[in-house]
Formats: C-alpha cells, sequence, structure tokens
C-alpha cells in the first residue's frame, strides 16, 4: 500500500457573525503569505497466514497471525525538516469454537492490533520517535439457530484494551511518553430472522463501559484519566423490519437509537441521544433492482460525530436516494 499527502495552506481572517442570524455580507481577509506547505509519504507491507482446523468432532480452532512494515516520511517546504519513521509488528489472533450441536455454537476469540503514529497522514516531532499504540481485544459470545435457520440469534461479551497512548511526560511537558491506557467493556445482543412468510425482523443492543484508566493529560483543564473518551455512547440499539408485499416488492422501516455521548475527553459538554428512523422501498426484477431508501424519515436534529468540543457535526436532515442495480450472471 501506498499513501501520499501534499497540501499547502494559508491562514486569513474572518469577521465575527451571529450563528442564528448571520450578516452574509461580512467578508473574510485572505493572506498572501504561505502558512504551511507539507508532503506525507506512508508506504506499507503485510504479510499474513490463518488456518482454521477442526479437533474432533465438536471443536475448531483458529490461529493465525499478521507481520506489517510502515514506513512514513514528512517533509516540511518551507523549514525543510525532514522527519521519518519506520514500524515493524506482528499481530496476533486466535479462537476456540465448541458446537455441542449443529444449531448452537460458544466462541472465545482474542487479538491483538496497533496503530502508528503516522496514520493521519502527518508525523509530528512530539511523535515521530513514539512506537504504534497496540489494542488487545478478548470475547466471548454464543450463538444459536432454530426452525432450520430461519431464526437466529448471538450474545457476545467482549474487552477491548488500548496501551501505550501518548500522553504528556510529567517530568517534562515538552515530551510525550506511551503510558496512556483505554479500556472498553461491552455487551452485544442480536436476534432476527423470519416471522411467517412475509415479516424478516432483526434487533440489535449493545452497552458500552469505557474509560480513560491513565493519562497524564488535561483538557480544558480538567484531568483526563478516569473520565469517558468521546463520542462513545452507553447504550445503542437499532430495530429492523422488511415486509416482502409481492410483486417484487419489499417495504423496510428501521429505528436506530444512540444514548447520550460526550464530544470531548474533558466530559465538560453532553451530545444529548437520539432515535433516528429510515425507511425502503424495493423493487426486484429479474437481474434489476430499483430502491428508495429515505434517511432520517421523521427529520430529527440530532449529532453524528464529534471531532472536539468547538467541533460537533449535526446529523443529515431527511434524505433521499433513489438507486438501480444491475446484477450480471
Amino acid at each position: 500500500g501506498w499513501q501520499d499527502r501534499s497540501s499547502k495552506r494559508w491562514t486569513g481572517s474572518a469577521g465575527t457573525v451571529s450563528l442564528f442570524n448571520p450578516d452574509l455580507s461580512v467578508g473574510s481577509t485572505p493572506s498572501s503569505v504561505l502558512g504551511n506547505s507539507s508532503a506525507f509519504n506512508g508506504d506499507s507491507v503485510g504479510l499474513y497466514v490463518q488456518d482454521q482446523m477442526s479437533l474432533g468432532e465438536s471443536w475448531k480452532a483458529v490461529v493465525g497471525g499478521r507481520w506489517d512494515r510502515y514506513g512514513q516520511v514528512a517533509d516540511n517546504r518551507l523549514t525543510q525538516a525532514r522527519l521519518d519513521r519506520t514500524d515493524t509488528t506482528f499481530s496476533p489472533r486466535a479462537g476456540l469454537v465448541w458446537q455441542p450441536n449443529t444449531s448452537h455454537s460458544l466462541y472465545a476469540a482474542w487479538s491483538r492490533s496497533f496503530q502508528t503514529s503516522g496514520d493521519g497522514y502527518s508525523l509530528a516531532t512530539t511523535s515521530a520517535d513514539l512506537s504504534p499504540e497496540h489494542s488487545t481485544l478478548k470475547e466471548v459470545g454464543w450463538k444459536g439457530d432454530w426452525n432450520e435457520g430461519a431464526l437466529s440469534a448471538s450474545a457476545a461479551l467482549f474487552e477491548q484494551t488500548r496501551d501505550g497512548l501518548r500522553t504528556i511526560d510529567p517530568a517534562d511537558p515538552t515530551r510525550l511518553i506511551q503510558v496512556g491506557m483505554q479500556r472498553s467493556r461491552g455487551l452485544e445482543l442480536e436476534v432476527g430472522g423470519r416471522i411467517g412468510e412475509r415479516l424478516d425482523l432483526r434487533l440489535g443492543y449493545t452497552r458500552l463501559q469505557a474509560q480513560i484508566v491513565k493519562s497524564n493529560n488535561r483538557q480544558s483543564g480538567v484531568s483526563l484519566q478516569g473520565n469517558r473518551p468521546s463520542n462513545v455512547p452507553e447504550q445503542l440499539a437499532s430495530l429492523w423490519a422488511t415486509w416482502t408485499l409481492g410483486h417484487g416488492f419489499d417495504l423496510g422501516v428501521g429505528a436506530f437509537a444512540s444514548g447520550s455521548r460526550f464530544s470531548a475527553n474533558d466530559n465538560l459538554v453532553r451530545l444529548p441521544g437520539y432515535v433516528r428512523t429510515d425507511a425502503m422501498l424495493r423493487w426486484r426484477h429479474g437481474e434489476h433492482e430499483l430502491a428508495l431508501n429515505v434517511r432520517n424519515l421523521g427529520d430529527i436534529a440530532w449529532i453524528e460525530s464529534a471531532h472536539s468540543t468547538n467541533q460537533i457535526m449535526p446529523g443529515t436532515p431527511r434524505a433521499a436516494t433513489l438507486s438501480w442495480r444491475y446484477n450480471f450472471r
């Protein structure tokens, strides 16, 4: 894989306008001085192998691993400064499945992954000497089928930890050290299947307990240790129903619910929860499929995400998409 990014930025100024009654005649003053000119190059190579094996009639095991090499170079064209870093890391994974019968299975899984310092097409002086962050995922779960697969359900408990997070060195605030840690624990439930000959119903629920376990950082004067990470709600739920109307027509209606979240790790601004409804009308005939999808059917005001307390992104109002698909057989 290759990643290349080149950017130039001029920074200007603009007058203050009212958010709710803006004066559109207020303009901006661009700067003629180039404020930033930079380039980033990243190249990656990955080799992986995985094997699934049967251990008798009721047991199966999965063992695999991936080796990655990721090189990064960042050039500041204004100062002629260059930062570069190359990381090599191994990410193992393993799983075990027990099937007491053909309809039910219990499983346990473990895996480890990483994130390099330059994944955002940038490499800073404070992070160029730091190793990748690592994540460990542990999961146990159950899956079951009934009525020849027409109805299925699953449940899973998981814990994901991120270690080696960048945090300020207490002995030298200008340096970053990798002692930070973040942990997420949760429960996932899913059930779905056909009810009668015309109705297909899918229900999902997730509960999350996330915490910044270790951090020396402060944001807005608030210590981050012990806080909840941004954009992580405590509860998520979804319900989707599809009716077969006949003559190739299907009608779908669904609701997606999210609990409240924090806009930033300082936990000072809470984003409200929401329930969004979507709908779908689809027609299939031979190789053709025509679908009308409506997102946010109730046209509610909702928050999709937040990059910080000052960058809160509103969700899309009611939007419709008409699509046609042809299947080559």
